[in-house]
């Protein structure tokens, strides 16, 4: 199934990307938090003395446990419905890779060269991944992953180098 995200406002996103972290560290938290109730329930029941019948306790227990058997999933399924992060760019980096792929194929199969080099001068598709790279690296330095961005960076500017190359090379017909 393939996930498309809709049109968002980075405030949109932003908002929807702490809802799900926010989602995700409750699921993290609800395990223990409820097993600590339920022992602080049997400690308080046996400092006063006063604790349940077996079956009522055991009951209890089996309660706070199908508590979290349901919280669990239903956190973590809403913060994956709600997360931006989570299929970011999948869907268009799937498509931009079997087309480019497709193309590889054309060529393999007797595609004019020439005018595939035109189309990739005039659609500027090297510079165009080079600009996702860029904003790769600058989030990845954000993040304080500096090595990861250095080596984003370092491709991004190979495909500027590459983009430039192609232009400054226009595709010439061979003359048979």
């Amino acid at each position: 199934m393939a996930h498309t995200a809709a049109p968002a406002t980075p405030t949109a996103h932003r908002a929807r990307r702490h809802a799900a972290r926010a989602l995700r560290a409750v699921n993290r938290r609800v395990d223990p938090v409820l097993s600590g109730v339920a022992l602080v329930l049997v400690v308080v029941g046996a400092v006063t003395d006063s604790l349940p019948p077996v079956w009522t306790g055991l009951m209890m227990l089996l309660a706070l446990h199908g508590l979290i058997c349901v919280i669990q999933p239903a956190t973590l399924a809403a913060a994956d419905a709600i997360d931006p992060d989570l299929v970011d760019g999948d869907a268009t980096c799937e498509a931009a890779v079997h087309h480019l792929r497709a193309l590889a194929q054309d060529l393999r199969d007797g595609a004019d060269p020439a005018d595939v080099h035109t189309a990739v001068n005039r659609t500027q598709v090297l510079l165009a991944a080079g600009e996702v790279l860029n904003e790769l690296a600058r989030g990845l330095t954000q993040e304080l992953r500096f090595e990861d961005a250095a080596d984003v960076q370092h491709a991004a500017v190979a495909l500027a180098s590459a983009d430039r190359a192609m232009a400054g090379h226009p595709a010439r017909q061979d003359e048979q």
